[in-house]
């Protein structure tokens, strides 16, 4: 930093042991050093300033430099007088192998971090074949410290050689800690400034080997005459000036400031090494990151308009800004950058172009001054046309220039080259605006808006195709890589629609793969389960139990992104990621059952299964105290909403009844446990739609049916022992099962405990089993298919327990009481009978299937005549297709019992005999 060194004074003192006389008036290459005179204070008489002590001191000829005044000027007199004397001593001469072009500066660095000296440096190449020892010469440090232009010089002297290899870049520099030093020149030159700033190799007096000049002393500036109203630029390479109208009223500049700890670096080629006619060039300088001693990493490579073709100056409806990232995540307006594209044939010249983020208050006035001013300094000023064009601040690129390597030198932001490096821009991220001004004239203007933290506002831009007002939305391309989501937008290539949405699965060469988003519409992607309210642990509710369950319809027509996706737990709340990471390609096949929870690790999650993964969440535990939930797509459309699924039981998730699924409209959701669904064929069902889950799960005891189907919540269900899950019940059809032995007249008291009815299968052999759950016994009611039945009258109700009645097996008996079936002997029975009363005179018996809101399913019936004290009625042995006319008393052959003095005959649990006697089968 200018100013930054504590011993200024030290260092502005030249080395006693030489003298070193600077002619004021060497051969200046034009290309450096334009109007040397007016540049270093030469009068018209040809006499220079010599400061000394604030005061300036005029020779003829030279400037004398040393360590005070009183010894410049006894120096001076002494050289005089022998020059005198002697008539002239011959010049020095260049170091053998020493010549113009041989030596090539390649880098400054003036402004380390932190404290100056010691620090400061430049680099030199050289471009010869033979090692060369440069004792002789001359380096020149020529600055403009408050506007007066000063120069100091140096010697390379000493009895040792001072060798700079062949082919090898070397820095001289003010310490002895600099990589790749060849000489330290230590207080000789003084301090280097932080902006403006020339060095000069010279040799034999008048022999210039290199030089390179920038800023206020000799550089690039734009100048303007206050009687006109034009500027004057000249771009330092030998080049005719020319004057652009700009209607500003005060003078423009453009001088080169080195940011602390930056070098300002000659551009390398891959093919070639670093020659004179590159560095001669401003264009091919850039801020870059140190390289003391080691070849640039940065490459200048500025597109050249064709041979012959001429560039024109911008032009209105030429610039179209597409694309502002005013809001990064880091590094300020050093990491913004702007996209626009120059619509245009051939090459547009933008020097004197300027990019302002103000417009004038009174649209008549003049383009406002300040802001980002064309230059070659900071990137190339001939464009082509018909590209999308990138300027960019020193953080912005994706990656440091000492990363970069030949193959892939080019400063670049999303792989787009930057073309301007952004300076004295601060894009604003609320109401954003830029403008772009040329000759005093607009050309072009953007009001991007609000930009989020890391997103580019973009928009839509056709080429050719009419300007309409334009539409600006966030951009959700991963500019910097696939596995980087802290960065998006689409700098120099054409934009994503608005509304688009992305994510990054692995590629074929390993590198994450972008890819467009493809997400569920409205009611493909269904809620169908949650556990809200998980089970207690060691004493206390553990939330990372909690999850919910989504279903993609097996109606949907290909594979859908979860990427992106977004979640409520509760009305009022903002949306959250469905999961973490959120942008890893995760796609749902259609009919896939989708878990989301705490964690994916079954020790955490309360043991969850993970038949197509378990997604973890970006949170904790659910608190859906509401009973609310809803899903969005990335852009926040409505995928799915649950209003109210009812208070939970804790440990017991709720379902969304499968007869629900089975439907193939969308429907909507209500805050009504029941609601009429519609298929399409146009009929109409009233369901259930939440119920609590059954199925068990986990080392908890947990219940639910997380990654699988559910079960209807309008249907039967039993717990199936043998196949240890909750299944739907299979009821039996008209005929399946048959009633064959009633046993309706007790004897003694309490007689109606000792009742009982059994039933046998009518099935084939090959048929499976039935289930008796949700059937139920109808007695003495002349209508048993349109009667009432009451959930008690139900033979499973109160059991969970499937009542499995199946092809080949012992006849199941339904007893009144287990108690009493015990004490006169019946054996095994469903305690089904309850409040049922058989009738001993005889009545009507029916086995019913009941159906909400239609008849009920008549399976068997019978009407018994009287049947004797303590026994039973039966259906004899025989063919099962027998009416009632066929059945009997038990035969006395058959007692089962005795009690309290009482005999009971019958064969219950087991086959009947004949009505005339014979074995029970």
């Amino acid at each position: 930093m200018q100013g930054n060194n504590p011993n200024r004074a030290e260092a502005n003192a030249a080395p006693t042991s030489s003298i070193d006389l600077v002619k004021v008036t060497p051969q200046l290459r034009p290309n450096r050093f334009p109007n040397p005179g007016k540049r270093w204070g030469i009068e018209d008489d040809g006499r220079g300033e010599i400061p000394c002590f604030g005061r300036p001191m005029r020779s003829a000829l030279y400037t004398v430099q040393s360590s005070s005044c009183r010894a410049r000027l006894a120096l001076l007199l002494m050289t005089l007088a022998a020059l005198s004397c002697a008539g002239g001593a011959p010049l020095q001469p260049c170091p053998e192998g020493v010549a113009p072009g041989v030596l090539v500066l390649t880098e400054l660095h003036p402004n380390p971090e932190g404290a100056n000296t010691g620090k400061q440096w430049f680099e030199v190449y050289n471009t010869g074949a033979t090692d060369l020892d440069l004792r002789g010469l001359k380096i020149y440090f020529e600055t403009a410290p408050g506007g007066r232009p000063t120069q100091r010089r140096h010697t390379i002297a000493g009895p040792a050689p001072v060798i700079l290899a062949a082919g090898a870049h070397g820095t001289f520099s003010d310490g002895t800690e600099t990589p790749g030093l060849v000489w330290s020149y230590g207080h000789a030159l003084g301090s280097m400034p932080a902006a403006g700033l020339g060095v000069r190799l010279m040799c034999d007096g008048e022999v210039e080997i290199d030089s390179i000049c920038f800023g206020a002393p000799c550089g690039l500036e734009f100048e303007q005459s206050p009687a006109r109203d034009v500027v004057a630029y000249s771009e330092g390479d030998g080049a005719e000036s020319r004057e652009i109208a700009t209607g500003n009223t005060t003078a423009d500049r453009a001088p080169f400031e080195f940011p602390e700890g930056s070098s300002l670096a000659l551009g390398a080629r891959a093919e070639t090494p670093p020659s004179p006619v590159d560095s001669s060039d401003l264009r091919n300088w850039r801020a870059a990151t140190p390289t003391p001693g080691a070849p640039n990493h940065w490459a200048y490579d500025c597109p050249r308009p064709p041979e012959g073709s001429h560039p024109v100056p911008p032009a209105a409806g030429m610039i179209h800004v597409t694309e502002v990232f005013a809001n990064p995540p880091e590094g300020g307006k050093r990491a913004e950058w702007l996209e626009f594209y120059l619509e245009a044939d051939g090459f547009v010249d933008f020097k004197g172009v300027r990019v302002t983020t103000n417009e004038p208050a009174d649209p008549d006035s003049p383009a406002p001054g300040g802001g980002h001013l064309w230059s070659p300094l900071h990137g190339c000023t001939l464009l082509e046309g018909g590209r999308y064009h990138v300027m960019a601040g020193k953080q912005a690129l994706d990656v440091a220039p000492a990363e970069r390597s030949a193959s892939s030198p080019w400063p670049k932001v999303g792989g787009a080259r930057v073309v301007q490096s952004l300076t004295k821009v601060s894009l604003a991220n609320t109401d954003g605006e830029v403008f772009f001004w040329y000759a005093g004239q607009r050309m072009a203007e953007a009001r991007f808006g609000s930009s989020l933290e890391g997103r580019s506002r973009e928009r839509v831009f056709s080429p050719g195709a009419p300007l309409d007002e334009p539409q600006w939305c966030d951009s959700a391309w991963p500019y910097r890589g696939g596995g980087d989501w802290s960065h998006r937008g689409t700098p120099g290539r054409e934009n994503t629609p608005c509304g688009s949405h992305f994510c990054a699965r692995p590629g074929e060469d390993g590198e994450p793969e972008v890819v467009a988003v493809e997400p569920p519409a409205p009611g493909e992607l269904v809620i169908t389960e949650v556990m809200s309210n998980a089970p207690a642990v060691d004493g206390r509710k553990d939330s990372h139990h909690e999850w919910f369950e989504a279903h993609l319809l097996a109606t949907t027509t290909g594979p859908r992104h979860l990427a992106g996706l977004r979640m409520q737990r509760r009305r009022n709340e903002r949306t959250r990621p469905l999961y973490d990471p959120e942008f890893l390609c995760r796609t749902a096949q259609p009919g896939d059952w989708l878990l989301f929870a705490f964690s994916d690790d079954p020790e955490l999650n309360g043991g969850l299964p993970r038949p197509h993964g378990v997604f973890e969440l970006p949170y904790g535990g659910f608190t859906m105290d509401d009973g609310f939930l809803a899903l969005f797509t990335p852009d926040g459309t409505l995928l799915d909403q649950v209003n109210s699924y009812g208070r939970t039981t804790e440990g017991v998730a709720t379902q969304l009844s499968s007869a629900v699924l089975n439907y193939d409209t969308p429907h909507e959701w209500n805050d009504e446990p029941r609601f009429v669904i519609e298929n399409r064929e146009g009929d109409t069902q009233a369901v259930q739609a939440w119920c609590p889950a059954l199925s068990s799960y986990g080392p908890h005891a947990a219940r639910g049916t997380p990654g699988a189907p559910n079960l209807p919540c309008d249907r039967c269900h039993c717990y199936h022992e043998e196949r240890e899950r909750w299944i739907e019940v299979v009821p039996p059809e008209p005929g399946e099962v048959r009633f064959s032995e009633i046993f309706a007249n007790a004897p003694g008291p309490a007689c109606r405990k000792y009742e009982w009815i059994e039933l046998v299968a009518n099935l084939d052999p090959e048929d499976s089993e039935r289930h008796l759950n949700c059937a139920a016994l109808v007695i003495n009611d002349p209508s048993p298919t349109s009667a009432a039945v009451a959930t008690s009258r139900l033979l499973g109700a109160g059991r969970e327990s499937c009542v499995v009645i199946a092809p080949g097996q012992d006849p199941l008996v339904v007893c009144a009481d287990e108690e009493g079936a015990d004490r006169t002997g019946v054996g095994p029975c469903l305690p089904g009978l309850r409040d049922n009363l058989l009738v001993s005179a005889g009545s009507l018996v029916a086995l019913v299937v009941p159906r909400d809101g239609e008849e009920n399913v008549l399976v068997d019936e019978v009407e018994y005549g009287p049947v004797p004290d303590g026994r039973a009625w039966m259906l004899p042995l025989g063919d099962m297709a027998l009416g009632d006319e066929a059945w009997c008393p038990v035969p006395d052959d058959y007692l089962y019992g005795e009690y309290a003095g009482k005999r009971f005959y019958g064969t219950p649990g087991a086959h009947n005999p004949s009505c005339v006697g014979g074995e029970a089968r």
